[in-house]
């Protein structure tokens, strides 16, 4: 499939005609209803029986998948989150040769994930004590299509039905006085004060910015995975200093593998943008800060004005109220995916389904063809709910197709066209599309934007202020 979202669709289809037969082509080979009430009937990874009831286990390298029908509704269960190609250094490290039995009885295999991925999860579940752990490359039958087309309707459900999700981060902490800048601003408890936390805030905001640059943060799944976790922590690995006995009893990790992380629940940030925002001045923070850094003062409240930013957007999810204001949330949607990046482009379209919870979904897994106009399926998946009838849908696509031929996808969301085209549909059905948002994953999505867009606004208006 092709991103073709800098073309317009007269670019890219050329004629009237190619352009209503790739859309009509488009939803007769994918568009499936989309089955939300159904139970999901996910594999977990868990230590085998033996090893569960007695001290005296197997094989500590060893797991087993269980079966769909061992799903139970409400099992606890931790979702993992990571980059396929995971880049984070082994170098000195030791781990167990981990290995997988798929069924009882059967020969047991290597994982398919990155070593360091399944390792830290497993670590993150026997501090949580949960026993299933969810990885998509192991728990997902890779080489079967109707198991990955299976997951592809409902990756949104997996990690908004589990108790934890776990985002396994490649950047690290290298410098001891950061993590304990850190440990100080998430470990305090109450409303502390004084010279010394505010400088520590402003370390431990600078060490976030550089986290928030983490590859995971710019990836469409992870994207989709964070705002439908329900419970996200991030493990963010230790390297390049030695491991004191005080910073142990906060850090997750043993002395065998000499792998060690720090555990940050996304909600520990997003109080510490609040604490920014209710604390002391910018202007007290930069003149204690520049006082040990020896940065001016203007580079100072410049430097907190974009950290704040990028902590608040990437990390904690916080982002630009404009992307809302007279819009709808299917712009706001297509917006944010346009700023990520994956490896397989028909992707986009399920996840772009899932976090919108669209009643109409394309399996992009069918589209994953050079033939396929990107922005002619999420516009033939826009047209496919707001029309669901067939010979009203296809007078629709007659109707306003070729109108739209001198603009992108992201242009014609935001043409008054597109908006009489919603005006145009079924009334009560184009109400249930749009209200759709408002169930797990987009509900908390939009108040998060809307409520954390204030605070940063609110926070830069105090830097502008200052700087003029």
């Amino acid at each position: 499939m092709q991103r073709d979202t800098d073309l317009t669709f007269g670019e890219i289809h050329g004629s009237h005609d190619s352009f209503v037969q790739n859309i009509e082509q488009i939803i007769d080979t994918a568009l499936v209803k989309s089955e939300e009430e159904a139970p999901i009937r996910l594999r977990f990874l868990t230590r085998p029986e033996s090893a569960r009831v007695g001290p005296e286990n197997t094989d500590p390298a060893c797991y087993q998948l269980t079966s769909p029908h061992e799903h139970k509704p409400r099992m606890r269960y931790i979702s993992v989150s990571y980059c396929w190609n995971h880049n984070q250094s082994s170098e000195g490290l030791t781990l167990p040769d981990y290995h997988i039995q798929v069924e009882p009885g059967s020969q047991r295999r290597p994982i398919s994930c990155p070593p360091l991925v399944f390792h830290r999860s497993m670590r993150f579940a026997r501090w949580q004590r949960c026993s299933y752990v969810w990885i998509d490359q192991e728990c997902i039958m890779q080489t079967d299509p109707t198991d990955v087309e299976r997951h592809l309707k409902v990756m949104h459900r997996v990690y908004g039905q589990s108790r934890w999700t776990v985002a396994v981060l490649a950047t690290p902490i290298s410098d001891e006085y950061n993590l304990e800048a850190l440990l100080k601003v998430t470990r305090t408890p109450g409303s502390p004060n004084g010279r010394d936390f505010e400088i520590a805030t402003v370390v431990a905001l600078n060490l976030l910015h550089t986290i928030s640059k983490d590859r995971w943060f710019s990836r469409t799944w992870a994207f989709q995975e964070k705002y439908c976790a329900t419970s996200l922590h991030l493990l963010i690995p230790i390297a390049g200093f030695k491991i004191t006995s005080y910073f142990k009893q906060h850090l997750l990790g043993d002395e065998v593998d000499s792998s060690w992380d720090f555990c940050l629940p996304i909600k520990i940030v997003r109080k510490l943008l609040m604490r920014l925002r209710s604390g002391p001045s910018a202007a007290k923070i930069a003149d204690h800060w520049n006082s040990k850094d020896g940065l001016s003062f203007r580079d100072t409240i410049e430097n907190l004005g974009i950290w704040y930013h990028n902590v608040g957007q990437s990390i904690v999810g916080e982002g630009i109220l404009d992307w809302f204001e007279n819009s709808h949330l299917i712009h706001g949607a297509f917006a944010m995916l346009e700023i990520c990046d994956n490896l397989v482009v028909a992707d986009r379209i399920s996840i772009f389904g899932n976090l919108c919870e669209l009643p109409y979904r394309l399996l992009s897994n069918r589209l994953n063809d050079p033939q396929y106009s990107y922005s002619t399926c999420l516009l033939a998946l826009l047209l496919a709910n707001f029309f669901p009838g067939p010979q009203q849908r296809a007078e629709a696509i007659k109707r306003y197709a070729w109108h739209i031929r001198d603009h992108t996808l992201g242009s014609t969301l935001e043409t008054e066209l597109f908006a009489q085209a919603i005006d145009a549909s079924d009334p009560e059905h184009i109400s249930d599309v749009m209200q759709s948002g408002k169930t797990v994953g987009w509900g908390r999505f939009c108040a998060i934007f809307f409520i954390g867009s204030i605070v940063l606004l609110q926070f830069l208006t105090v830097f502008n202020v200052l700087l003029s």
